[in-house]
């Protein structure tokens, strides 16, 4: 849902612009939730961050919507916005990733799909023999 609402894409947005660290919470059954995700399902997961637009985000007030928009296009664009969130939720899922393989070393499937990201982000290097 996060990645489809607008003041959740904004609010990330400005963690960025202000280099403010972003720490991603979660309740505890989702966090294990999401924990066996990465394992079972790190694919569907890093598509789904691969799909970030705030032009077509959601909002509950269309005013909140439109301020938010009119801002991005004032300072930066939305074009901008997009890639930098998509950048700091991929840096994000990379290290939750690499958490995840610390504790399953002999997941081959998450092995590969940390590969993949970290191929995709340009830090190939920082993968392990």
């Amino acid at each position: 849902v996060t990645l489809t609402r607008a003041w959740c894409l904004f609010e990330i947005f400005v963690c960025v612009q202000r280099g403010i660290e972003l720490e991603v919470i979660m309740p505890a059954a989702q966090m294990a939730n999401f924990a066996r995700a990465l394992v079972d399902d790190f694919d569907s997961i890093a598509a789904a961050l691969s799909r970030i637009a705030l032009d077509e985000a959601e909002a509950t007030k269309p005013e909140d919507k439109a301020n938010i928009l009119r801002a991005v296009e004032a300072s930066v664009g939305l074009g901008k916005l997009d890639k930098q969130v998509l950048r700091e939720l991929r840096a994000w899922l990379l290290q939750t990733g690499m958490e995840a393989l610390a504790a399953e070393p002999e997941n081959w499937g998450l092995t590969s799909a940390i590969g993949k990201l970290l191929h995709d982000q340009g830090r190939l290097g920082e993968a392990e023999p």
